[in-house]
C-alpha cells in the first residue's frame, strides 16, 4: 500500500454488478466516500434497505468489512404469495494502513447511510514540535 492512502480497496471489490449469493439472493458493491482530516477517517456507506440489526462491520488484521443484509418485508398477518423481488446483501472490503487506530473505529446507521469513523493513532496524528532556544 502507497504510504499515502489510507484506506485501500481489496482487490476484486471494485463496483461492478451484482454477483450471485446463494444465502442472500445477490450481492452488491455499495458505493462510498471517504473523507480525511487531522483525526481520522469518515467513511459513509450508502446501504439502503439495510438496518443495524441486519449489520456487520468487522475488522481485522487491518481489513475492515462490510455485510448488511436487505430482507423482504412481509406485513404482519400476510404470507408471500409471489416475490419478484429477492433478498440480497451489500459487502465491501478495504485494507487500512497502519495510521489507523483499529482499536476505536465507530459506526452508526441512519436512513440507510452507514458512517464509519476511523482515527489516527496517536502517533500518526501531526503534531508541531516545539524549538528549545540556545542562549
Amino acid at each position: 500500500m502507497n504510504e499515502n492512502e489510507k484506506v485501500k480497496v481489496r482487490q476484486g471489490d471494485a463496483p461492478a454488478e451484482a454477483a450471485p449469493n446463494r444465502e442472500w439472493g445477490r450481492t452488491y458493491v455499495p458505493p462510498v466516500d471517504i473523507y480525511e482530516n487531522e483525526e481520522g477517517l469518515v467513511m459513509d456507506v450508502d446501504m439502503p434497505g439495510v438496518d443495524d440489526k441486519s449489520l456487520e462491520v468487522t475488522v481485522e488484521n487491518r481489513v475492515l468489512t462490510i455485510e448488511g443484509r436487505v430482507g423482504l418485508d412481509v406485513p404482519a398477518g400476510y404470507q408471500l404469495a409471489r416475490a419478484e423481488c429477492q433478498a440480497s446483501g451489500y459487502r465491501r472490503v478495504f485494507e487500512l494502513s497502519d495510521e489507523v487506530d483499529t482499536g476505536a473505529v465507530k459506526a452508526r446507521m441512519k436512513h440507510g447511510v452507514l458512517r464509519l469513523t476511523l482515527p489516527k493513532r496517536e502517533e500518526a496524528k501531526a503534531r508541531k514540535i516545539e524549538i528549545a532556544v540556545e542562549s
